[in-house]
Parts: structure tokens; sequence; C-alpha cells
């Protein structure tokens, strides 16, 4: 993930990395050490193709909340 700046004052543009492969892609959204200091740490969002099933990791130490947004199908 990387901030540019440009010539709008406090405006930055946020080029975030994207992970692919066959299945569909994952990208960071946002990262508290990279974009600023809020309790909210981190944001990914994904894509499947059609017939991929993702699953999501259980976490017993250091857990995290998950949220889920369906938006298409």
């Amino acid at each position: 993930m990387k901030i540019i700046n440009t010539y709008i004052k406090d405006l930055k543009i946020i080029k975030s990395n994207v992970y692919k492969d066959k299945r569909g892609f994952l990208r960071e959204t946002y990262r508290q050490n990279i974009v600023g200091k809020t309790s909210f740490p981190f944001d990914i969002m994904s894509y499947s193709k059609k017939n991929v099933l993702r699953g999501l990791h259980f976490q017993s130490k250091n857990s995290q909340a998950k949220i889920i947004t369906v938006t298409y199908g």
C-alpha cells in the first residue's frame, strides 16, 4: 500500500496492493499503520469467480471481528 500526494491540499491517493490468482483477487483497501491512527486496523476486499468457495480463518489468540458484505450473487 502506498500513499501518493496530489497538488490539492490534504488530498492523497491510496494505491493498494492487489493479489490475483485464478479464483479472483484480494485487495487491501486500508491499513492503520499506513493511513492513520484509528481503532480500525485494516480492511480487505475480495472478489471470487463463479463456483469459488472461500473460507474464514478462526483465530483464538488475537481474535478479529469479520464483516462480510455480498454485493452480488
